[in-house]
């Protein structure tokens, strides 16, 4: 079964870029690629966020195998955001179910937010 070293070899050879050029895009150097993809060191959250960033790489793909190697591009406005500010799936299925709920749903959950945030100054008023 592959590991996330080794999806990033496929990608890297699927881009058709060497190990350097690869680095560069994303700010590492040619040994650290090389370290990664051999299973020496793991990349870190941060370099798989600028692998998916840069080379439009589906996140599940790349952490879990899961899904397709690249994005599609954005269908809707929702995922327009979740890409923008690099929402996980449970973000995106908050806003979805908040956005689906009726306007008097959303108004209801907005009180209580505003009556929780309340009651949290007062408590660290005390």
């Amino acid at each position: 079964m592959e590991n996330i070293n080794t999806r990033i070899a496929i990608l890297r050879k699927e881009l058709d870029l060497s190990m350097e050029k690869f680095g560069n895009i994303i700010g590492v150097t040619k040994s650290s690629i090389n370290n990664i993809e051999k299973g020496v060191n793991n990349p870190s959250e941060r370099t798989i966020k600028l692998i998916c960033k840069e080379f439009n790489v589906n996140y599940f793909w790349l952490t879990e195998g899961k899904g397709d190697m690249f994005n599609a591009f954005p269908e809707t406005i929702l995922d327009e955001v979740v890409e923008q500010f690099e929402l996980t799936k449970e973000d995106k299925l908050l806003l979805e179910s908040y956005l689906e709920m009726s306007k008097e749903q959303r108004e209801t959950i907005m009180i209580f937010l505003q009556t929780f945030a309340k009651k949290v100054q007062k408590k660290d008023e005390e």
